[in-house]
């Protein structure tokens, strides 16, 4: 099972080959170079031009105008070559932009491989040493099953896993090199997918019952709120707040118990009217200091009004005594 791939050798060689970057990059340069020396060209074949124009309005001799003729010429000879020459760079930048894009790819091409490569020899190397230790397993547990009846499952597992393994290793050893030469041929993909990173654990909760409006903030900083009478998850440090704070009891307490299901609205309270449970401090509850005015009102109002009462009592009956007979022997008789 020894691993002999073809490909190795070739692709540890053929990683140091490229070298198109630096050609791109001179052809880049003499293009710029290039398109400099046209734009001067063209300028001077324009100052050319006028001058020869001027020669003829200022009726100057065929010598002198033979000079400046030349002067175009020469110009224009210089601008159709400097032009055809830039044509034939772009093509070339063109071409080696191409070569490197080939080039590029065929190295990724050959790193993946390298890589498959090195995955192959890791599992025919594990491969091996499984099938090794599947033998002797097997040979183990058919000495205990001799006197122990419970070894008679794993040596048959043993037995039918050392029979199997070897021809599905085969198989897969074969599929991984032709996986090689799909890479390097270009019929597979030229990177090889990446490992997905295992998700993050969920921040730990922990479920208590609201007794009082509350608030806290979740791992990723929100503000939540929730009624009374709820069921909600929390954090630990907040849940522990929270039962410290009275704002909520387990699950377990008579309390949630007996309320369970109570709670079905579905507008979140204020925060300004919950118990901050991101804050050690206890504050004092909003709605109970309301009702606490309130009670002092009514109380203050019914004071007021037993002291009116009591400061203006029901007017009394006047009673009148006269003397009826003088001589009544001093007895008297009530009338009103």
């Amino acid at each position: 099972m020894g691993s002999n791939f073809k490909h190795r050798a070739l692709i540890a060689m053929s990683l140091f080959k490229l070298n198109s970057e630096r050609k791109l990059q001179k052809t880049l340069d003499v293009t710029k170079s290039i398109a400099a020396r046209l734009i001067t060209a063209k300028t001077l074949l324009a100052e050319h031009h006028a001058t020869a124009k001027q020669l003829v309005r200022d009726n100057a001799d065929d010598a002198t105008h033979d000079k400046a003729q030349n002067k175009n010429r020469a110009a224009q000879i210089r601008i159709h070559t400097l032009s055809a020459t830039l044509i034939e760079t772009d093509q070339q930048i063109l071409q080696l932009e191409n070569d490197l894009t080939v080039a590029a790819d065929k190295k990724q091409r050959e790193a993946a491989a390298l890589e498959v490569e090195e995955i192959a020899e890791g599992f025919t190397s594990a491969a091996s040493d499984v099938v090794t230790s599947l033998a002797a397993l097997a040979l183990q547990t058919e000495s205990m099953a001799r006197f122990l009846p419970d070894a008679a499952g794993l040596h048959s597992f043993a037995v039918r896993a050392k029979a199997e393994l070897p021809g599905s290793i085969e198989w897969l050893t074969m599929l991984i090199r032709a996986y090689t030469d799909d890479v390097l041929a270009g019929y597979a993909k030229a990177t090889l997918p990446q490992v997905e990173a295992a998700a993050a654990p969920p921040p730990p909760t922990q479920w208590a019952f609201s007794v009082k409006p509350i608030k806290w903030t979740d791992a990723g900083g929100t503000v939540q709120t929730q009624h009374a009478f709820f069921k909600v998850q929390l954090p630990p440090v907040a849940a522990a707040r929270a039962l410290r704070k009275g704002a909520c009891v387990g699950m377990d307490h008579e309390l949630r118990k007996r309320e369970h299901g109570f709670g079905l609205k579905k507008a979140k309270p204020d925060p300004a009217d919950c118990i901050d449970l991101d804050s050690e401090v206890v504050p004092p509850d909003p709605r109970a200091g309301r009702a606490d005015r309130r009670a002092d009102a009514r109380s203050e109002a019914e004071g007021e009004q037993h002291r009116l009462v009591v400061a203006a009592p029901a007017a009394q009956r006047m009673e009148i005594r006269q003397p009826i007979l003088p001589a009544d022997h001093g007895l008297a008789i009530d009338q009103e």
